[in-house]
């Protein structure tokens, strides 16, 4: 039942599960689907939480740990708490 209704939802907008496995925690079902941006994942999720056929949905989105890495190097460089500017 999840496995269709996530095959079906994502083809319906262009995209396409990639995986979907059952696992035992606090959600029975962990997917993996290539979407085009983060509104569309929100969208999704907006959507199979109506259908009725899932009860909680996180989402949870790759990132590049290098750009973020880079990001808050630059913003150490320039930020100082409260307390310890210059």
């Amino acid at each position: 039942m999840h496995q269709t209704a996530a095959k079906v939802v994502c083809e319906a907008v262009g995209s396409e599960p990639t995986d979907m496995v059952f696992i035992q925690r606090s959600s029975d079902v962990f997917g993996i689907m290539h979407v085009q941006n983060v509104e569309q994942a929100v969208g999704f999720k907006e959507a199979f939480m109506a259908s009725g056929v899932w009860s909680k949905i996180d989402l949870l989105h790759e990132i590049d740990v290098g750009s973020v890495i880079s990001i808050a190097d630059q913003v150490r460089g320039i930020y100082l708490p409260a307390g310890q500017e210059s």
